[in-house]
C-alpha cells in the first residue's frame, strides 16, 4: 500500500493511488506522513518497481536498526555477550524480521529510535532531536515516544542546541507543508479517515482483553520473553522509580503512555508491537541493571538462541524448498505474457501492484479496499486470487510443493495463483461486496 502512491507519482507524476479507499485519493493521496514513504522513493528511483530493491532497503534499515541498538547498549556498559544476546533478541524476533520483510514503518522506527537513544546518552542533542523529530513523521504509532523524548532533550540541551531544535522543527512543517502540496484540509480528511479505521469500535473492556490478547499473543507462544518483559515495564519497574535518573523515568513513562495510547486509540494489531519493544528492553537495562545481569550466562543465552533460531531456521529452509513458489519476479513476469497494459485494473493480490507499476495504462486495487476502483472506467478488469469460483483466464504455472522427504509443509506462496476476467458489474460487485461496507469517504 505504501508503495502505490509513490509509484503512481514516479509513473505518472502524481502522488496517487485507488490502492487507498479514502476519498480524493485516486487523484492526490495524502493519507501517509513523509518519512514513511521515504524508503520507497529511495527504491523506486534506484531499482524501479522491484521486489528485491524494496526488500533490500529495507533490509539495510533493518542492519542500521540493529547496529544503532548495539550501539546504545554499549553505552550502558553491559558485557559484551549481553549486548550481542540482547540485539539477538530483539533482531532475530519473528515480529522484527516479518516486519522487514513485509517493508513495513515499524523498522524506519526502530532505526531513529536506536540511534536517537545513543545520541542521547553521547549528549549529542541536536542530532537525537532531529532523530526524535523524524520518529514523528514515520507514523502516529510513536508520537508519544518522539514528544517525550523531545521535551527531554530540550530539558538538557544548551541555549543554542534549544533554537536549532525548534528551527529544525518549523522546517519540518514546511517540508511537510511543500509535500502536501498545502493542501491541509485535504491532509486533515484522508488521514483522519485512516486513522478513524484503524480504532477499535467497541467497549472498554474488550480492548482491555484484545490489547493484551490480540495485540501480543501471535509472537508470544514463541517468543514468550516479551510478555514477561512487558509486564515489568507496566507494573514491578514503578517499584524503583525513586531510585531512577530522568532518562530511565522518561523511558518508563513513555513506553507506559505509549501502551496506554494504543489500548484506547489503536487496533489490537501485533504489527506495531516490535517497536515498543525496543523501549521495553532498554526499560530492563535502564532500571533493572542488576536482576538484567543474571542473564549474563552461557546457559540461558544458549537456550534462547536455540529458541530464536529454531523457529528462524525452518522458516530459512521452508523458504529454500519453496524458493520457486516463493518467487515474485516469476509471477510478474507471468502477468507480463498475459494480462493486457491499457485501459486495465487489477483486483487483489499485492504482487499485482509491482506488474501494475510497470504500465501507465492499468491500475491496482485491492478487492478488501475497493472504493475507488470503479469497474465501469477500464476496457478490461482482472481479480488475481485462488480457490474463487470464476472461470479461469489463467493460472500461475508452478505447483506447490507439498511435502519434502514425507514432511507435509506448509505456508503460503503463489502457487495456485489465477487470474479471473471480470466480465460484468455484477460479478465485480460480488467481488468487492465485503470491501465496501466500510465507508472511507467524508462527504
Amino acid at each position: 500500500m505504501d508503495l502505490e502512491p509513490v509509484g503512481r507519482w514516479f509513473l505518472n507524476g502524481k502522488h496517487a493511488s485507488i490502492a487507498w479507499p479514502m476519498q480524493g485519493c485516486e487523484e492526490k493521496c495524502l493519507v501517509n506522513l513523509p518519512l514513511r514513504e521515504l524508503p520507497h522513493f529511495i527504491a523506486l528511483f534506484l531499482f524501479g518497481p522491484s521486489v528485491w530493491g524494496l526488500r533490500c532497503i529495507f533490509l539495510l534499515l533493518y542492519i542500521t536498526a540493529a547496529l544503532g541498538f548495539w550501539k546504545s547498549l554499549n553505552t550502558l556498559n553491559l558485557p559484551k555477550p549481553m549486548a550481542y544476546f540482547f540485539v539477538a533478541v530483539l533482531f532475530l524476533d519473528k515480529g522484527t524480521l516479518e516486519m522487514m520483510r513485509g517493508c513495513r514503518p515499524e523498522i524506519i522506527e526502530m532505526a531513529a529510535m536506536a540511534w536517537g537513544f545513543y545520541f542521547i546518552q553521547q549528549k549529542k542533542w541536536l542530532v537525537a532531536s532531529i532523530l526524535f523529530l523524524a520518529l514523528a513523521w514515520i507514523h502516529p504509532s510513536m508520537w508519544l515516544v518522539s514528544l517525550g523524548f523531545l521535551v527531554f532533550i530540550f530539558i538538557h540541551s544548551s541555549k543554542k542546541i534549544k533554537v536549532l531544535s525548534l528551527l529544525s522543527i518549523i522546517v519540518s512543517f514546511l517540508a511537510f507543508w511543500l509535500f502536501i502540496g498545502g493542501d491541509y484540509v485535504l491532509f486533515f480528511k484522508q488521514f483522519s479517515k485512516s486513522a478513524g479505521a484503524h480504532v477499535p469500535q467497541y467497549g472498554f473492556f474488550k480492548k482491555l482483553l484484545n490489547h493484551f490478547y490480540s495485540r501480543y499473543i501471535t509472537y508470544w507462544n514463541i517468543d514468550f520473553w516479551w510478555f514477561f518483559i512487558f509486564i515489568c515495564s507496566h507494573i514491578w519497574i514503578f517499584s524503583k522509580w525513586k531510585q531512577l535518573g530522568l532518562l530511565a523515568k522518561t523511558n518508563v513513562l513513555l513506553t507506559v503512555l505509549t501502551s496506554v495510547f494504543w489500548l484506547l486509540f489503536l487496533m489490537p494489531n501485533h504489527r506495531y508491537s516490535v517497536s515498543l519493544n525496543m523501549l521495553l528492553v532498554f526499560n530492563l537495562l535502564l532500571v533493572l541493571p542488576h536482576f538484567s545481569l543474571k542473564l549474563n550466562h552461557k546457559w540461558i543465552q544458549f537456550v534462547v538462541m536455540i529458541m530464536l533460531l529454531f523457529p528462524f531456521g525452518i522458516r530459512v529452509v521452508l523458504g529454500l524448498i519453496h524458493r520457486e513458489e516463493r518467487n515474485p519476479h516469476k509471477v510478474i513476469a507471468w502477468m507480463e505474457e498475459e494480462l493486457p497494459t491499457q485501459k486495465t485494473l487489477l483486483l487483489g493480490e499485492s504482487i499485482g501492484s509491482y506488474w501494475s507499476l510497470k504500465h501507465k495504462g492499468t491500475k491496482f486495487a485491492h478487492e478488501t479496499q475497493p472504493q475507488n476502483a470503479k469497474f465501469e472506467e477500464y476496457d478490461q478488469v482482472f481479480f488475481l486470487s485462488r480457490d474463487q469460483d470464476y472461470p479461469v483466464f489463467s493460472q500461475y504455472p508452478i505447483k506447490q510443493n507439498t511435502s519434502y522427504f514425507g514432511w507435509q509443509l506448509k505456508g503460503k506462496t503463489y502457487a495456485g495463483i489465477c487470474l479471473y476476467k471480470i466480465e460484468s458489474q455484477e460479478t465485480f460487485d460480488a467481488i468487492v461486496k465485503e470491501g465496501m461496507k466500510v465507508n472511507y469517504f467524508y462527504n
